[in-house]
C-alpha cells in the first residue's frame, strides 16, 4: 500500500504497486478502473492521473479512452522465477 511517510512521492508508490501487480501476474489483462484505484489507495484522481502516466511512458500500459487501461503486452512484462 501506500507509506505516507515514505520519502518517496505517492505517485511514484502507487505505480510501483501497480508495476509489481503487473509483473507478478497479480493484474493480467485490464487494470482497475481510476475511481476504484482512488478509493482503495486513498489518493486524489491527480495522483493516479501521475502513476498511471509513468506506467504509460514506459510501455507497460496503454489508455484507451472510453475503454480503459490495459497491461500492453501481458506476457512480456509477466516475471518467471
Amino acid at each position: 500500500m501506500i507509506d505516507r511517510h515514505s520519502d518517496e512521492l505517492v505517485w511514484k508508490q502507487l505505480a510501483n504497486s501497480l508495476r509489481q501487480q503487473i509483473e507478478s501476474g497479480e493484474i493480467t489483462r485490464t487494470l482497475p478502473a481510476e475511481r476504484y484505484l482512488r478509493e482503495t489507495y486513498k489518493v486524489s484522481a491527480s495522483t493516479v492521473s501521475k502513476a498511471m502516466g509513468l506506467l504509460a511512458e514506459e510501455g507497460l500500459i496503454v489508455r484507451l479512452t472510453g475503454l480503459g487501461t490495459f497491461v500492453k503486452d501481458p506476457a512480456r512484462h509477466r516475471k518467471t522465477e
